[in-house]
């Protein structure tokens, strides 16, 4: 677990995409916890493809 913990911001930063509901406040917390990561919602993920995903 350590390892873990020593390398998190690391590993979140490396996320490119993260697939929530779209509550306010979750939404908030992956953008301070994941910078680089596009937010798609989990609700279109049906209608996802990896060359134009709908991003929020």
């Amino acid at each position: 677990m350590e390892v873990v913990n020593s390398r998190r911001g690391e590993i979140l930063n490396k996320i490119e995409y993260i697939s929530i509901d779209l509550w306010k406040p979750y939404k908030s917390l992956v953008k301070k916890l994941m910078p680089n990561a596009q937010v798609v919602s989990c609700y279109l993920l049906k209608n996802f493809t990896y060359n134009s995903p709908q991003r929020y």
